[in-house]
């Protein structure tokens, strides 16, 4: 009777749910009123406000609204009701913070069977929580770095082999501020059974008998370092009988290839062109190492695989060699660009004997000798073929600089050399020792050294007592300074001579031998650095692995002037024998071998040469000079800057590699330079005036 309304009062907010809450925010709750006379009720608590979640979390829900407050108060006295308390503050959620994304699958391999482009690869990409969790993400971007192999849908993420070459690339996602990536194979694989060979002869060469008595591969050689861009090796072997059956199987992880065939002795394997030119999938889809094996069936068992390994390069060998080709009627000089199925003929002999040619480096100019006897020099143009200068004047071997513009001539005269004009014969400086006679000189490609034999007995053509000597040149003004002996004779090896530099004019390429004629002689190849380190080119003379006297008949070495998947490539005439083609020394052919960019003290820098493709067959070919192909004007189309006279290949408008001007900024692989700065990334060096790779 007559006490005060109960004065409850209402339910507070609940506090919001901490961030990334998942639990929803409790009720408020009112407390009742004390007794009183007809106290009202308490108003209701508010409902509490909904917890904000933070990314990748759910919202607390809001807080149920508090009770009603206090019911009315009994007769008595003045009741004060209690008010209501709040609402409980909506609990907070579990903190689950994004810490990284994935994609998958991961380091997958896409497999192209005899030209069959296999499904997609999809690619995902996920949040990946602390908690471990993982969430799909839609959105993002995809790319793919290796768009000759394969293609990917920036959106989708979808990825598909294009067949064209095998090899390995690098698929990556961005999303947000954030990039994840992972690496994809794609293998091409082929199969060859053109004969149709009956199943349970392939079957028996999965489970061989033992080792094969007499199966012995020939050529190519263990560990040979091929280049790109040529045509294939011819397999050849022995040790077979004329019925029996033969799997070839050559491995890698980009590449695969497994033929069976019969091959009558003597016994051969060239790789297929068509449908598909095996040899060029190989090589495009491989950078390194493939193991390649070779079984025979006999007709009762299959044995083991004969085995090897080869190395292929990442690049196409570049420039022109220019050689002379011999028979009993004339000695023409041809020119053979790797990778042609046949050389051009250069300068025809017209009955006027044509020999001793060496090349500008540069590749413009081209200087021999004529006649015979005292073999008086001439230059020519060799993009037209031009006859541009005759001397008159005798010399037989010459040099010319790298630009084509100075020569070193006057060998056939018995005295010292003399450096004139490419175009005029006025004699300007001389190189001359105080003991012997200077002959067979070579250029250095920085145009500041010249390296020759230095003999003391026979004549200009024939002599056998020779040592290996250095100076420095200029042209302006001419002189000769700095001459040293750097590599003497040895009793067994009296001759020195043919010197080479490589591209970088640091290493001097050059043969020991008995004689200076190489149709008789026994001889291999060496390299000095000119400071007191020379190094025998074991592997590619063939020191333990040619039989006989075929190791020690490598003659006249000539450097490309340019570096080629991270070495550098000589080639050299030798009368070794060919596979099961000839006889030992009967003819010489030109050959081509690989070698390291940076040769070490006490290490073979070398590796086993093969024969280079093209060339003819059954003629003497020999005096093999590489020198920069002729150039390209601007607009001309091109694989890498060293094609192009202004020394730049680049992508056009419509994405066509087409002669150019000189780009902003840094220059890529195969572009010109003048030192490692102008170069593009720490894995390119300036080699020559070209962009080139410090390694394979």
């Amino acid at each position: 009777g007559g006490g005060k309304p109960g004065g409850g009062n209402s339910g507070a907010n609940g506090v919001a749910g901490a961030a990334g809450g998942i639990v929803a925010g409790a009720a408020g709750t009112g407390n009742p009123g004390a007794g009183g006379s007809a106290g009202t009720a308490g108003t209701a608590g508010i409902a509490g406000a909904a917890g904000t979640g933070a990314t990748g979390g759910e919202a607390g829900s809001s807080g149920a609204a508090g009770a009603s407050g206090g019911a009315a108060g009994t007769s008595g006295s003045s009741g004060g009701g209690t008010a209501g308390i709040s609402g409980a503050a909506g609990a907070g959620g579990v903190v689950d913070p994004v810490v990284g994304l994935k994609i998958s699958p991961e380091n997958p391999v896409l497999e192209v069977v005899n030209g069959v482009i296999p499904g997609p690869i999809n690619f995902q990409a996920k949040e990946i929580k602390q908690s471990g969790a993982e969430t799909l993400i839609s959105g993002g971007s995809w790319e793919f770095d290796q768009v000759e192999i394969a293609t990917i849908g920036a959106s989708s993420g979808s990825l598909v082999a294009t067949g064209l070459y095998g090899g390995k690339g690098v698929v990556s996602f961005s999303y947000g501020n954030d990039t994840v990536s992972t690496g994809v194979t794609v293998k091409l694989t082929y199969t060859s059974d053109p004969q149709g060979q009956p199943p349970e002869i392939k079957e028996a060469f999965q489970s061989p008998s033992g080792e094969d008595p007499s199966l012995k591969i020939l050529y190519p050689y263990d560990k040979t370092v091929f280049p790109r861009g040529l045509l294939g090796p011819e397999l050849q072997w022995e040790g077979g009988g004329p019925g029996d059956i033969y799997r070839l199987d050559i491995q890698s992880d980009t590449f695969a290839y497994e033929s069976w065939f019969a091959a009558a002795p003597p016994s051969r394997y060239m790789f297929p062109t068509a449908p598909v030119d095996i040899w060029k999938k190989l090589t495009t889809s491989v950078s390194g190492y493939i193991q390649v094996s070779l079984q025979r069936w006999d007709g009762i068992q299959a044995y083991k695989a004969k085995t090897q390994t080869w190395r292929i390069a990442s690049a196409n060998l570049a420039g022109t060699i220019y050689y002379t080709a011999l028979d009993p009627n004339k000695g023409d000089v041809l020119r053979l660009n790797p990778g042609a199925d046949a050389p051009e003929s250069f300068l025809q002999t017209g009955g006027r004997c044509i020999a001793c040619h060496t090349v500008s480096s540069n590749g413009k100019r081209l200087i021999a000798g004529f006649d015979g006897g005292w073999s008086p020099w001439g230059v020519f143009d060799t993009s037209s073929g031009a006859n541009l200068y005759d001397s008159s004047k005798g010399s037989g071997f010459q040099a010319i600089s790298p630009e084509g513009d100075y020569v070193l001539w006057g060998q056939s005269g018995g005295g010292p050399l003399y450096l004139s004009s490419a175009t005029d014969s006025t004699v300007l400086s001389v190189l001359a020792t105080e003991t012997g006679v200077p002959v067979h000189p070579a250029w250095s490609n920085d145009g500041n050294r010249i390296a020759f034999a230095n003999r003391t007995n026979g004549n200009w053509l024939d002599f056998t007592q020779s040592s290996l000597w250095v100076a420095s040149v200029t042209t302006s003004p001419p002189q000769f300074n700095d001459l040293q002996m750097v590599v003497e004779s040895t009793p067994d090896r009296p001759t020195v001579t043919f010197p080479s530099y490589t591209p970088d004019s640091k290493w001097i390429a050059f043969m020991r031998a008995t004689e200076a004629r190489t149709q008789n002689a026994l001889g291999e190849l060496w390299l000095t650095d000119g400071n007191g380190t020379t190094l025998p080119l074991d592997a590619l003379n063939g020191a333990g692995y040619l039989e006989g006297t075929d190791a020690n008949r490598s003659f006249e070495p000539s450097f490309l002037p340019l570096a080629a998947g991270g070495y550098f490539w000589v080639v050299f005439s030798s009368t070794r024998a060919y596979g099961n083609y000839a006889s030992t020394g009967t003819r010489l052919q030109l050959w081509v071998a690989a070698i390291e960019q940076n040769p070490k003290p006490g290490q073979d820098p070398s590796h086993p040469a093969f024969r280079l493709p093209g060339q003819q067959l059954g003629i003497a070919n020999m005096r093999g000079q590489w020198a920069r192909a002729v150039c390209k004007p601007k607009g001309a189309s091109c694989e890498a800057g060293f094609d192009c006279c202004e020394g730049f290949c680049l992508k056009n408008s419509e994405g066509q590699a087409v002669c150019s001007d000189k780009p902003l900024g840094c220059v890529t692989l195969g572009n010109a330079c003048q030192g490692n700065a102008d170069c593009c990334g720490e894995d390119l060096t300036c080699i020559n005036g070209f962009c080139s790779a410090g390694k394979p």
